[in-house]
């Protein structure tokens, strides 16, 4: 990422601030959470769905990156 942002003509197409990055992490996890909510169900339900433990769950809806197969998962186990 340094490499790349030390090319001034690429610079302004790849740079993210750093709390650009952090924000939409938060969005990102506060979406598999308002997912889960508007479903009305708990992380337990979710973690029981998948076969989980209920602190895997709260770990999932933190990531920062997760391949869309957990996502499909997720989202379609019972919301």
């Amino acid at each position: 990422m340094n490499k790349l942002l030390s090319q001034p003509e690429r610079a302004g197409r790849v740079g993210l601030e750093p709390e650009d990055v952090k924000q939409a992490d938060r969005e990102h996890a506060m979406g598999l959470a308002m997912i889960r909510k508007a479903a009305e169900l708990t992380q337990q339900d979710i973690a029981n769905s998948f076969g989980v433990s209920q602190v895997a769950v709260q770990k999932t809806e933190l990531r920062a990156d997760m391949l869309l197969s957990t996502l499909r998962r997720y989202v379609g186990s019972r919301c």
